[in-house]
C-alpha cells in the first residue's frame, strides 16, 4: 500500500505522463532505475517536472542533476532540427547553504526540501535489522515529502531539482519532445521522454464527476483521480447554502485502488442535514483544479429497529397476540402478518398499520381454523424495518394425515436419486419424512428431517450388489401427527460393478492346440466370457472368441511357440471384469503319422543266440530314431540311433520286452510313438 501511495505522489509521473519513443536512440535498453517526466504547455513557456523511480536514488538525482534536450515537431509531424541542449548546466537541487539562506528561513517549502535532502538522520541504535528497516522507512518518507512539496509550486520544484521552465513561446500547431537524462550519463538510469501536443495549449483538466452519497451519519465523496491529474485535494463543504469551509487541515492524498482509479472521502455528519461539496485538486505544476459542486445530499438513519419479541396463543375461541418492543424511540408502527408456514408469513391480518404504542392484538378464531404462524413487522420513522420471531397457533388434532401417494423416482449414473410425490393440500401438512431400505421387506431408515417440499435429492452408493433401493414417505401435519408409511417405491441402481475376474484352473496342450478351463463367475447377470491370446513378449491382447462355457479350445496355433492366454467375464450391462491372471504355454510340435514294420529278429551264430530290433526306414529325412522299452506298463526312453540306422541289438533277457520307436525329423517335427 505504501508503494501505491508513493506512486500516486510522484508528480503522477508514472500513470499521467505522455511519453514517446526516442527520435534518435534505442529506448529498449533494460535499466535498473528510470526517470519519469511530465510537461505542460503555456503561452510563454513549457513547464517540465520529473522524478526518479526509486526512493533510494533521490539524493543521487538531487546532487547529480539532469540535462534536458528538446526537439520541436512541426505541423507536418517532422522534426525542425536534431536534439538541442536547452540546459547550460545540470539541473540539480539547491545546496544546503542556499536553502538555509536568510531570505528563505521562513519558507516552509524550502525548509521541507532541506530536511529531505540534507538533514542527518538520528535513530536510536537497536539491532542491525531494525536499523536497516528504520533507514529504509526514512528514505521512503523523505522521498514522499520531497515529491509532495515539489508539486506545490514551480519554485519548490526547481529548488528540489525536479522542475524546469523552458522559456519558449507556445505554438498550438507544433508539438514538443523533451529528453531528460542524468548529467553523468549513467546507463543504469532510464531516460525520460516527455511529449507535449501543441493543441493542448490553453487547456486545463477539470474534475466533473464528483458525487456525494448519503450513508448513516456520514456522506461519502467519490471522483476519478486518473482524470483529475491531481496530486492532492482540498475538501470543502457547504451547509444549507452557507459559505464553503475546508474540511482537511493538510492536503488530502487518497490511497488509490489500482483496479478502479477512483478516490473516496468520508465525511462524518449528522443525519437529515443537507450538504453540498466541492474539491480542489493540486496538480504537478502547483495549479489548483476545481471540481463540480455536488447535489444537496444528506445522511439518513439506515439502521433497522430492534426486532420485537412476539407470542401468540389460542384462548377459547380467540387468538391473542402480543409483542414486546425494543429500545428504539422512533417507532412508526407495526404490521401484523400470518401464513401457513414459518417461512411464508406475508399475509396481513389487518390491512392498516397498528399504532406505535399498541403492543397487543386479539381476534376471533376464523371458521375452520386449524393452524397459522404469526409475526409482526416494525417500522421506524425512516421506514427501516425488521421482523419479530414467528409464533405458532394451532387447533389440537389427533388424526394423522393420509400416507403420500404417486411416488416417482429417478437415478443417474452418479447415484443421485430425485424422489417426488403428490402434494397433500387437504390435511394441513407441514412436511414429509423420507425413509429407505435395500430390500423391500427390510426395516426402513429415515434419511431426512421434516421436509417442506414434496421432493428430495438423495445420493446412494452404486458399488454394491444390491440391485435396487426402496423408498417410503411419511406425511406430518401441523400437529405433528405422522401418517403411516407410504407404499415402497423401487428404484433400480445402474450397474457399475464389473464381474470378478475368472481364475484359470487347468490347461492341456495337444500338438498345436491349447485347451483352457477356468472357475465360472457366479453372478446373476453373467453374460459370457471373452478369451484372448498373444505371443509371449507382446503387450496387446487379441480376442480369439467368446463363449458361455468355462472352458475353451484354442486351435491352429503355431507349433513349438510361446503363447500367453487369458479370459474376461462380461455381465448383461456389458461391464467387463479384469483379465484373469495370464497363463504362459509353449505349444508342441506337429506329429507326422507313419506305420513302419517293426520286428524282433533272432539269429544263432556259433551256438549263441542274438536278438535285433529292426524297422523300416522313414519316408522323411530323419535326424535320429528314439528307442523306447516298456517298464511297468509305460514306455520309457531306452536308446537312440542315427536317422539312417534302422536296427538295434538288444539283450536276450529283453527279447520278450515290448519296444517302440519315434522318428525325430530334420525339420524339427516328430512322429507318433510306434510300437
Amino acid at each position: 500500500m505504501k508503494h501505491i501511495l508513493l506512486l500516486t505522489i510522484l508528480l503522477q509521473f508514472t500513470s499521467r505522463t505522455i511519453q514517446c519513443q526516442s527520435l534518435s536512440e534505442n529506448t529498449s535498453i533494460k535499466t535498473e532505475f528510470t526517470l519519469k517526466g511530465i510537461g505542460k504547455l503555456y503561452n510563454d513557456k513549457i513547464s517540465l517536472r520529473w522524478n526518479i523511480s526509486d526512493a533510494n536514488k533521490m539524493n543521487y538525482l538531487a546532487k547529480t542533476g539532469v540535462v534536458i534536450d528538446r526537439v520541436i515537431i512541426d505541423q507536418n509531424n517532422m522534426p525542425e532540427s536534431d536534439w538541442q541542449r536547452i540546459t547550460k548546466q545540470p539541473i540539480a537541487a539547491m545546496t544546503s547553504e542556499a536553502l538555509t539562506a536568510t531570505e528563505f528561513k521562513q519558507d516552509t517549502g524550502y525548509a521541507a526540501i532541506y530536511n529531505c535532502l540534507y538533514k542527518p538522520t538520528n535513530f536510536p541504535k537497536v539491532n542491525e535489522l531494525e536499523n536497516i528497516q528504520n533507514q529504509q522507512m526514512d528514505v521512503q518518507n523523505r522521498y514522499f515529502i520531497l515529491s509532495l512539496f515539489a508539486a506545490q509550486s514551480p519554485r519548490t520544484a526547481i529548488a528540489a531539482g525536479l522542475g524546469y521552465e523552458d522559456k519558449i513561446v507556445g505554438d498550438s500547431t507544433k508539438s514538443y519532445v523533451y529528453r531528460i537524462t542524468m548529467s553523468d550519463n549513467d546507463k543504469n538510469v532510464g531516460v525520460a521522454f516527455v511529449y507535449i501536443y501543441g493543441k493542448t495549449l490553453g487547456s486545463n483538466h477539470s474534475i466533473t464527476d464528483l458525487i456525494a452519497r448519503g450513508n448513516d451519519k456520514s456522506i461519502t465523496l467519490k471522483w476519478n483521480v486518473k482524470k483529475s491529474m491531481a496530486t492532492g485535494y482540498w475538501i470543502e463543504r457547504s451547509t444549507n447554502g452557507l459559505p464553503y469551509t475546508r474540511l482537511n487541515r493538510v492536503l488530502y492524498i487518497p490511497t488509490i485502488d489500482t483496479a478502479s482509479n477512483y478516490a473516496y472521502y468520508a465525511d462524518s455528519v449528522a443525519n437529515y442535514i443537507k450538504y453540498q461539496y466541492r474539491i480542489s485538486g493540486l496538480n504537478s505544476f502547483g495549479e489548483y483544479i476545481n471540481s463540480n459542486i455536488t447535489e444537496l445530499t444528506n445522511a439518513s438513519d439506515q439502521t433497522a429497529p430492534e426486532a420485537p419479541i412476539l407470542t401468540a396463543e389460542k384462548k377459547n375461541n380467540s387468538i391473542h397476540i402480543q409483542w414486546r418492543n425494543g429500545r428504539d424511540n422512533d417507532i412508526k408502527g407495526y404490521y401484523l402478518l400470518y401464513g401457513p408456514k414459518p417461512n411464508n408469513t406475508d399475509s396481513l391480518v389487518v390491512k392498516y398499520m397498528i399504532p406505535a404504542k399498541t403492543l397487543t392484538y386479539e381476534m376471533k378464531m376464523p371458521a375452520g381454523f386449524k393452524n397459522a404462524y404469526y409475526r409482526v413487522m416494525v417500522l421506524d420513522t425512516a421506514n427501516n424495518y425488521s421482523f419479530s420471531n414467528t409464533s405458532y397457533v394451532f387447533e389440537s388434532d389427533q388424526i394423522p394425515p393420509e400416507p403420500p401417494t404417486d411416488l416417482i423416482g429417478t437415478i443417474d449414473s452418479a447415484g443421485v436419486v430425485v424422489l417426488s410425490w403428490a402434494l397433500d393440500t387437504q390435511d394441513a401438512i407441514i412436511g414429509y419424512k423420507v425413509f429407505f431400505a435395500n430390500q423391500e421387506d427390510h426395516e426402513y431408515v429415515a434419511i431426512s428431517n421434516i421436509l417442506e417440499e414434496n421432493r428430495i435429492v438423495d445420493t446412494i452408493n452404486l458399488r454394491t450388489h444390491s440391485k435396487s433401493i426402496f423408498y417410503k414417505v411419511v406425511a406430518v401435519d401441523q400437529n405433528y401427527n405422522h401418517s403411516k408409511l407410504s407404499y415402497a417405491l423401487e428404484i433400480k441402481r445402474p450397474d457399475i460393478i464389473p464381474p470378478v475376474e475368472p481364475v484359470i484352473l487347468d490347461y492341456t496342450v495337444s500338438q498345436n492346440n491349447v485347451k483352457l478351463s477356468w472357475s465360472p463367475v457366479i453372478i446373476e447377470d453373467i453374460s459370457h466370457y471373452i478369451v484372448y491370446k498373444r505371443f509371449a513378449g507382446e503387450t496387446k491382447w487379441l480376442q480369439d472368441d467368446t463363449t458361455q462355457n468355462a472352458e475353451y479350445l484354442f486351435t491352429n496355433l503355431s507349433e513349438f511357440t510361446n503363447y500367453e492366454f487369458t479370459v474376461q467375464a462380461v455381465d448383461n450391462s456389458q461391464l467387463k471384469s479384469k483379465y484373469a491372471f495370464a497363463l504362459a504355454i509353449k505349444t508342441g510340435r506337429k506329429i507326422k503319422t507313419e506305420k513302419p514294420n517293426i520286428q524282433k529278429i533272432e539269429k544263432e551264430v556259433n551256438g549263441i543266440k542274438t536278438y535285433t530290433l529292426a524297422w523300416d526306414a522313414s519316408k522323411y529325412e530323419t535326424r535320429v530314431v528314439i528307442i523306447y522299452k516298456q517298464v511297468d506298463g509305460n514306455f520309457i526312453t531306452f536308446a537312440s540311433v542315427e536317422g539312417q540306422v534302422n536296427s538295434y541289438n538288444i539283450l536276450a533277457k529283453d527279447s520278450k520286452t515290448p519296444y517302440a520307436i519315434r522318428y525325430m525329423y530334420k525339420d524339427g517335427t516328430e512322429s507318433d510313438l510306434m510300437e
